[in-house]
């Protein structure tokens, strides 16, 4: 089969292009995923349009759009009427998809929009993300509707809306853990950012992306023999071990529930725990154990505390 050289060239470079979709490397999203999309917003009925107007805010708080009053009234700390115009009744306005801005308005007499609605809609297929085609949101001196989250009397109500995701756009790499089948088109969400070390706490087993790694969160004493064992942690620490050369160690405060294990190894030695003075309250609230091996069953208990205080003065085990 003979191959012109365009497609000899072709062949050679895909290798190459799966190569670099394998490793998550980011790609230039698809056209048909990026870009701002328009929507129309209207602003009208009722009555004294004159005294209205709002804002469209995006997440990062730049103000994409705005017309007509831009405050309440002063008693409730905005601007008054200052605005000779009224409110643009229908704007064209660029919005990123799949976002989630915030419009304001405002009512600078202080009385809500006596009646005015206002709508926002994909302009291309009328389909609204900010009330209906029968009725848009709006707000009076003592309520507001369509979800409004936040309204100052008459004169401030703030609406969050959500413009649509571009539709069949998603992750198109199989190899990648945000992988979506049902996209026709890369957004450019396949590479993840993460950890990528395998020994670290935070270890990302998605991450395509190298990003912050935390080696010590995780790291304790995992031995249930040490004064210092930590039970949550999932890599080996430092343990510390209760014995004569470390007497000021063996009754920590605030160790994991309040347990403190005592343990003294010498193979082939006999050994002796004396108590030389002190006492303990009642095993209801102090439990004191001695145990003849490091494997705490029943079968291996000396001794344990009563149910009175006990004076330890003179006690003495072999």
């Amino acid at each position: 089969m003979l191959l012109d050289k365009c497609c000899r060239r072709a062949l050679a470079l895909a290798p190459l292009l799966f190569l670099l979709q394998f490793l998550g490397i980011a790609q230039a999203p698809s056209p048909q995923c990026t870009g701002t999309v328009q929507y129309t917003v209207t602003l009208g009925g009722g009555s004294y349009a004159d005294e209205r107007g709002y804002k469209i805010v995006a997440p990062n708080g730049t103000v994409v759009y705005q017309t007509g009053e831009q405050g309440g009234p002063t008693s409730q700390g905005g601007t008054g009427c200052v605005v000779s115009a009224n409110a643009a009744a229908t704007a064209i306005v660029a919005l990123n998809a799949g976002t989630t801005y915030t419009i304001i308005g405002y009512d600078c007499w202080g009385d809500g929009w006596n009646g005015g609605q206002v709508r926002i809609r994909r302009s291309s297929d009328n389909l609204y993300v900010l009330g209906t085609a029968a009725a848009g949101v709006t707000f009076t001196t003592s309520s507001c509707t369509g979800g409004c989250y936040q309204q100052v009397g008459g004169g401030t109500a703030r609406w969050n809306f959500n413009t649509l995701a571009f539709a069949n756009c998603g992750c198109t790499n199989p190899a990648s853990c945000n992988y979506n089948p049902a996209a026709l088109y890369d957004d450019g969400s396949c590479p993840i950012t993460g950890c990528m070390t395998t020994t670290a706490c935070n270890y990302n087993s998605c991450a395509t992306v190298a990003g912050t790694c935390d080696f010590t969160s995780c790291v304790d004493c995992l031995d249930p023999l040490a004064s210092n064992y930590g039970p949550a942690g999932t890599q080996a620490g430092t343990c510390t071990y209760c014995d004569i050369q470390q007497p000021s160690y063996c009754y920590p405060n605030n160790l994991p529930a309040n347990n403190v294990l005592f343990s003294y190894s010498s193979p082939g030695t006999p050994i002796t725990v004396s108590f030389n003075q002190g006492t303990i309250e009642s095993f209801t609230w102090d439990k004191l154990r001695i145990y003849k091996s490091t494997n705490l069953t029943p079968a291996n208990l000396i001794w344990q505390n009563g149910t009175s205080t006990t004076n330890l003065a003179g006690l003495e085990f072999h």
